[in-house]
């Protein structure tokens, strides 16, 4: 096998690991949230202390979260299932091929969805709150959504 079959495997196998990992976090019940996360009565209490929000802000930004919520778990889900498509087809390929290559650029624009929604959310969330907070939360969370890693990419909101 060559040495980049092997490495492609691997980091396909990454991928798919972390993706399954997000999908099953973020569809799990709200009972199984971290203690200390609902002081608030949400996932996103550290946001309203963090940045002194009101509670017409804090609502908004909870909405416009739960709101995002299905569709990053729709895209989660889709990259997981297209990393498992490329794995599966680079495990039964002895070179790369027509399927293999298609599947390969699914799985990308696939990740490109998630990261242009997660962008889109993430100023989106920004603009609900006083510009200089709104400066500050995108100081904090725009690293994360712009890391390699899809784990990082969900830790951009929910600390």
């Amino acid at each position: 096998m060559s040495r980049f079959r092997i490495v492609a495997i691997g980091v396909l196998a990454l991928a798919l690991g972390l993706a399954s990992f997000w999908c099953a976090r973020l569809i799990r019940p709200k009972a199984a949230l971290p203690t200390g996360t609902a002081q608030h009565g949400s996932e996103l209490s550290w946001m309203k202390d963090e940045f002194g929000l009101n509670d017409e802000e804090f609502s908004k930004i909870e909405r416009l979260h739960n709101d995002y919520v299905p569709r990053c778990d729709e895209l989660c889900c889709r990259i997981a299932a297209s990393a498992e498509k490329v794995k599966g087809l680079a495990e039964d390929a002895d070179s790369m091929n027509e399927n293999l290559a298609a599947a390969l650029q699914e799985y990308e624009q696939t990740r490109f969805e998630c990261q242009k929604a997660l962008l889109e959310h993430l100023y989106e969330t920004a603009r609900c709150m006083p510009p200089d907070k709104g400066k500050q939360f995108l100081e904090i969370a725009l690293p994360n959504a712009l890391s390699d890693t899809h784990a990082n990419v969900h830790t951009a909101v929910s600390r």
